[in-house]
């Protein structure tokens, strides 16, 4: 760690290489969230800190997921990771949520459009989100969404993941049953559970305790509100089914008559908060 970098929320400035740190966004499993200054161009950008020293062997592995899935790139001798990425300064879709209420299907549509490109864009790669919630959409000043946090990603290799991971609420019924699964479909599910709030604020699967949320989750039970328009139940009722195998694929979705077949989205990253450098020290 560089001398200081940790005292920087206590109102002291620390230089590292072309930024300056200053102050603390968050902080998190795996380390901390700086908001810095990139010198040369004036740009504000946040930067992911995390210390190797005290990551679990599990938790390096999501962190090393995390780093390949944004920029492909691996060193094998480092102590601590600064991941400098855009700093979206519009907050993330849960906060929007819980202060302006849900968003009509005009106001969504966009911004699931977006959502879908850049969830096409990881999975053409081979990176599965693995943890699709509104905490982890962020919004910037124009209201466009980005998707962030990967620290629960997998890179396929061509085998049926695993482990268990992602919130309950948001976890596919074939994650939770904790048999093999795709990731694709998974993020799917995760994906139209996400759609169903951001459109009526509440979640579509509910319980008094996680023993009923999952129970609600694998009974594969779910209607749409009749505040919803036919089409945009229809689309749900597909990403929501409950047979991965019958569930509908991003590019189905993308073309869904709810989603529209007409793209406003700008270049083929849009919706991705990408990193723009990654300094390894």
């Amino acid at each position: 760690m560089l001398p200081g970098l940790a005292d920087t929320s206590a109102g002291r400035q620390t230089c590292l290489h072309d930024y300056r740190v200053l102050r603390t966004l968050g902080e998190g499993s795996f380390g901390k969230v700086k908001l810095a200054l990139h010198i040369p161009t004036g740009t504000e950008v946040a930067i992911k800190i995390i210390s190797k020293k005290e990551q679990s062997a599990s938790t390096a592995k999501n962190l090393l997921c995390e780093v390949h899935s944004l920029k492909t790139l691996r060193h094998p001798h480092i102590d601590t990771l600064f991941l400098v990425t855009e700093f979206v300064s519009g907050g993330d879709m849960h906060d929007h949520l819980m202060k302006h209420g849900p968003l009509t299907e005009e106001e969504a549509r966009d911004r699931f459009r977006q959502l879908v490109s850049a969830l096409q864009y990881c999975h053409r790669r081979g990176v599965v989100h693995r943890d699709l919630k509104p905490e982890n959409v962020l919004l910037d000043p124009a209201g466009s969404a980005k998707l962030a946090d990967f620290g629960l990603c997998s890179l396929e290799s061509g085998r049926p993941l695993s482990t268990y991971c992602g919130t309950i609420y948001y976890a596919a019924p074939e994650v939770q049953r904790l048999e093999p699964y795709d990731g694709p479909p998974a993020d799917v599910w995760s994906l139209g559970v996400l759609l169903h709030v951001t459109l009526t604020g509440s979640l579509p699967f509910q319980g008094e305790d996680f023993g009923a949320v999952r129970r609600s989750v694998l009974s594969g039970a779910y209607s749409p509100p009749l505040l919803l328009s036919p089409e945009c139940a229809q689309l749900l009722r597909g990403m929501l089914t409950l047979d991965p195998g019958k569930r509908k694929t991003l590019q189905e979705v993308m073309g869904d008559p709810w989603s529209g077949s007409s793209s406003t989205l700008v270049g083929r990253r849009t919706g991705l908060d990408e990193s723009l450098v990654f300094h390894v020290l």
